[in-house]
């Protein structure tokens, strides 16, 4: 879903840069650079960090802001009609909550990322040669 969501805005962004993606599942992902985003928070629901700022906006807002930032005002403003708002909020909330079940493959790599880091074990398994870790080993 979150790769569907990133082609979807990549393509609409085109070579404009403005919006950039962060990969949360690369180890060296570091909060820090991030505005303190940590890895078990990003899983939870989507974040924007606004350019130049530290400002964090989160889930169905965060949405929004997306869409209108790459031209997709139209459906930003849609969404933000009263009876369609408390709609897409909601439905936002269900597949945040379900989306790693409903996601294939992909979830359940983010599945088992998500537990190695929850216990400690967040290195890849991989020799030394390797650059960076895709998905963990099992």
């Amino acid at each position: 879903m979150c790769r569907t969501l990133r082609n979807v805005l990549s393509r609409k962004d085109g070579d404009a840069g403005r919006v950039a993606f962060v990969n949360i599942a690369d180890r060296k992902y570091n909060p820090a650079s991030h505005a303190g985003v940590e890895y078990e928070d990003a899983m939870d629901t989507i974040h924007v960090i606004k350019r130049g700022t530290e400002e964090i906006v989160k889930g169905p807002e965060a949405l929004r802001l997306l869409y209108d930032t790459v031209g997709l005002g139209w459906a930003s403003r849609l969404a933000q009609l009263p009876v369609v708002s408390s709609i897409v909020d909601a439905l936002y909330e269900l597949i945040s909550k379900y989306r790693l079940g409903i996601g294939g493959v992909d979830a359940i790599i983010a599945m088992k990322r998500l537990a190695q880091v929850e216990s400690g074990d967040d290195q890849c398994d991989k020799g030394e040669d390797d650059e960076e870790c895709d998905a963990p080993e099992w």
